[in-house]
């Protein structure tokens, strides 16, 4: 169906123009509102009562309206919408349009405030910065209907069809969208924080940047939909379907250096992951969690603000001897730090195999170095062993605790050196084969 332009009334015409509101005549109403001291804002005003103000078409609020005024209430803005009329800022707050047929309508910034919208036909219409706050749209068809900007708090969104709407930067806060069907849709930026979305429908949805904090995810679809950079702090998973880590790849909070909350949001994806059997998946989202707790002791410890160069290096050395060891916080942060840099929390054992290379090939070089300057012998059959390849020959032997075999040391320095080669590898042998059973183990 072709999207209607709803151009607005002309000027000499007796048609009202939705964009000027009217104070509502019953009693009951002319007695709550002052009048505005400034007139010429007196539509601004209205717009701040708007309790108050009349429906648009009708001289009476909708609780003041007939029973018979409210039954032809629905045909009256079908039949301006289908004559091609806008009702962009139309003031509809609380009106019963339940199954009204205003597909391709304009309702851009139009006031729908608890409206009851219950299974109407709004597709391809406009409702851009629209207020529907608390509005009733159980069942409403939405197809690529622009929501963007608009504010749907609290709105009963209950097995609605929003396919290939757009809600970017919508407000959804507390808004029901149990088994709402949004395939599709373009939710980015948009917040759905304490959102119901039980069993909701989001195939292919983008949802970048959303904010889904305290939201309630039980069995939403989530195949091939977009969370890049959401806010998950909170979120309720539980039973989520197809959900990967692939889909996310980084939260909101990490983005924004919310430590705490970021770390927060990766617990539940860990835990979900685990749930669903996902392993790779569950050790990637542990990998951040922990990696958000060694960001939060970093802060912690040395403060949000970082000077850059010799001056930041100084303050920081001070901000860790001067803390306080009470607290804990620089065991915790070295804790961290030290599992980061030494297996990626025990994620990347591939980084404990460098540091295991790394520390024979030193204590190579150190032999080679310690017996071409004199400092201690390793001997062989054939006589006193030089050579580089020698030296990282024997380090390797040693390190993997296989014996001397064909070299040893001569001297007591290197003895205790060779021993203490001895203890690395084992430490280093036992951390790989550990990490690498646990990888297996999965």
């Amino acid at each position: 169906m072709a999207k209607r332009v709803g151009r607005k009334p002309a000027k000499d015409s007796d048609l009202p123009d939705p964009k000027v509101w009217k104070w509502c005549k019953h009693p009951e109403c002319t007695d709550k509102f002052l009048e505005p001291e400034d007139f010429s804002n007196e539509q601004k005003f209205m717009r701040m009562n708007s309790e108050v103000c009349a429906v648009f078409l009708e001289d009476y609020c909708w609780n003041h309206l007939s029973e018979e005024a409210r039954s032809n209430y629905k045909a009256k803005i079908e039949k301006w919408v289908n004559e091609g009329y806008t009702l962009q800022e139309a003031k509809l707050e609380s009106a019963n349009l339940q199954e009204a047929d205003l597909g391709g309508a304009n309702l851009q910034k139009a006031w729908l405030v608890e409206a009851n919208l219950q299974e109407v036909h709004l597709w391809t219409a406009n409702l851009q910065e629209a207020y529907l706050a608390g509005a009733n749209l159980q069942k409403a068809y939405l197809r690529d209907a622009n929501f963007q900007k608009a504010g749907l708090a609290g709105a009963d969104l209950r097995e609605a069809y929003l396919e290939v709407a757009n809600l970017q930067e919508a407000y959804l806060k507390g808004a029901n969208l149990q088994e709402a069907d949004l395939t599709e849709a373009k939710l980015q930026g948009a917040d759905l924080s304490l959102a119901q979305l039980q069993k909701a429908v989001l195939l292919k949805a983008n949802l970048q940047k959303a904010n889904l904090k305290d939201a309630t995810l039980h069995e939403a679809n989530f195949s091939n939909s977009n969370l890049h950079g959401c806010y998950m702090h909170g979120v309720l998973l539980d039973d989520a379907r197809y959900l990967t880590w692939q889909q996310i790849e980084y939260t909101g909070e990490e983005k924004g250096k919310k430590w705490l909350d970021a770390q927060d949001a990766y617990r539940r994806l860990k835990n979900y992951f685990h749930q669903q059997g996902r392993y790779q998946d569950e050790s990637k989202a542990y990998y951040r969690e922990k990696l958000m707790a060694k960001h939060l002791a970093h802060e912690e410890l040395f403060g949000r603000r970082k000077p850059k160069g010799i001056k930041r290096a100084f303050q920081n050395i001070g901000s860790f001897f001067k803390h306080n060891e009470n607290k804990g916080v620089r065991k915790r942060w070295f804790g961290l730090w030290f599992m980061w840099a030494l297996s990626g929390f025990g994620e990347r054992w591939s980084r404990t195999i460098c540091w295991a290379a790394g520390t024979f090939a030193f204590f190579g070089l150190l032999h080679w170095l310690g017996t071409n300057a004199k400092w201690w012998v390793l001997k062989t059959h054939g006589g006193e062993v030089k050579s580089l390849l020698d030296c990282l020959y024997f380090s390797l032997v040693t390190f993997v605790t296989l014996g001397f075999g064909d070299i040893w040391p001569d001297v007591w320095l290197a003895k205790v050196i060779v021993g203490v080669e001895v203890v690395f590898g084992y430490v280093f042998l036992g951390l790989i084969v550990t990490l690498i059973a646990r990888k297996m183990g999965r």
